[in-house]
C-alpha cells in the first residue's frame, strides 16, 4: 500500500482559510459616539454647571415691580481631529498566485480596516479609563476587601450607587451606562449579591445566568457595556503577548442617546473624515498600493458625567 504522501499532494483549501477577528467585540462606538464634523479643528461652547444649580437671590416679584436680573457664562474648547492611517501593497506576483479563498486586496482592506479599529478601542478605552487625567476629581482606587473579586466584603452596588450619585450631581443627569473590562466582568458575574437579584428569573432547566442585560437589570441603567477587545501588549520584534485593552476599570456613566446639539454626555468622537480606502499603482514595486485612513480626535465632553473605579479586581 502506498504512503499517504505518495498519494496526496498538500494544497490550499479553497473553501477555508483561518482569520482572527474581533468586528463585533468593539464597543467603542457605543462610548464615544460619532459626531461628524466639517473641519478638523474648531471650538464649541460650554455652560457652567453653576449657573443651572445655584438659586436666585430673589424670584419674588412684588406687584409692579421688576424681576430680578440673573445671566450666566459662556466658555470654549476646542477639538482637534488627527488622521489615522495604514497601508499595504498588494503585488501583481501575490495577486495572480493567491490560492482560494485568499483575495489579496479584499484580505488587505479587512485587514487594514480591522487594526485601525482595534487602535481606536484602544485609544478610547485610554480616555475613558484615565484616572490621572481626564477623572481626577471623578475616581476612587479599589483596595483589598473593596475589590469586587473579594466576594464577602465587596459591595457593588454601593459603590455604583455612589458613583451614580456623584454623575447626577455634576452632569445634572442620572447615570444610565455602566462600562468594564472584561477581567472585571467575568468576576462580577459570580458575585453572590448579583446572583441573589436574579436567582428567581431561572428555572431548573433553565437556570439564571448573568450577563450583561441582566447586570444592566440589576444595577439599574440602561446597558453595561463590556471592552473585551485584546491588543499585543509586547514591544515590537518580541513575541505578542495578548492583553485586554479595557483592563481593570469600571465607568459609571451618562451616555447621551445621540451626540447633543445642546447638553450633556460624556464624549464623543469628532469625526471629519469617514472610513476612506485609496487605491493606487506603484510600477517600480509591480504591485497597488491600498490605505485605509479616518480623520476623528475622541473627546471626553463632560467629566462630571462619568465615576471611574480603578484596580477593581485583583
Amino acid at each position: 500500500m502506498p504512503y499517504r504522501e505518495q498519494v496526496h499532494i498538500d494544497a490550499a483549501l479553497s473553501n477555508f482559510a483561518e482569520r482572527f477577528s474581533q468586528s463585533g467585540i468593539w464597543i467603542a462606538d457605543q462610548v464615544l459616539k460619532i459626531m461628524p464634523v466639517k473641519k478638523e479643528s474648531d471650538k464649541y461652547f460650554k455652560f457652567y454647571l453653576k449657573d443651572t444649580i445655584t438659586l436666585p437671590n430673589r424670584s419674588l416679584r412684588g406687584d409692579g415691580a421688576e424681576a430680578s436680573e440673573v445671566t450666566y457664562d459662556l466658555t470654549s474648547t476646542t477639538y482637534t481631529c488627527e488622521e489615522y492611517a495604514l497601508r499595504d501593497i498588494v503585488t501583481d506576483r501575490t495577486r495572480k498566485n493567491a490560492d482560494a479563498p485568499l483575495s489579496p486586496d479584499q484580505d488587505a482592506v479587512s485587514m487594514l480596516t480591522e487594526k485601525l479599529l482595534n487602535d481606536r478601542e484602544y485609544r478610547v478605552a485610554s480616555a475613558i479609563f484615565d484616572e490621572s487625567t481626564n477623572f481626577v476629581s471623578y475616581t476612587s482606587a479599589l483596595t483589598g476587601g473593596d475589590r469586587w473579586d473579594v466576594y464577602a466584603t465587596s459591595d457593588p452596588y454601593g459603590d455604583v450607587e455612589t458613583a451614580k450619585e456623584s454623575v447626577l450631581k455634576n452632569a445634572l443627569k442620572p447615570a444610565n451606562t455602566i462600562i468594564m473590562g472584561y477581567e472585571v466582568f467575568k468576576k462580577l458575574r459570580h458575585h453572590p449579591d448579583l446572583l441573589d437579584r436574579i436567582k428567581y428569573t431561572g428555572g431548573m432547566s433553565n437556570p439564571a445566568v448573568l450577563n450583561e442585560p441582566e447586570m444592566a437589570r440589576a444595577f439599574d441603567v440602561e446597558k453595561v457595556l463590556v471592552g473585551r477587545a485584546i491588543y499585543n501588549s509586547a514591544n515590537e520584534g518580541q513575541t505578542a503577548t495578548a492583553a485586554f485593552a479595557w483592563g481593570k476599570y469600571v465607568m459609571t456613566c451618562y451616555i447621551a442617546p445621540t451626540p447633543p446639539r445642546k447638553g450633556v454626555t460624556l464624549g464623543m468622537t469628532f469625526r471629519s473624515q469617514p472610513f476612506q480606502t485609496s487605491k493606487w499603482r506603484e510600477d517600480k514595486r509591480k504591485g497597488d498600493m491600498i490605505e485605509v485612513s479616518m480623520v476623528d480626535d475622541e473627546v471626553i465632553v463632560t467629566t462630571g458625567a462619568g465615576y471611574l473605579y480603578s484596580t477593581v479586581v485583583s
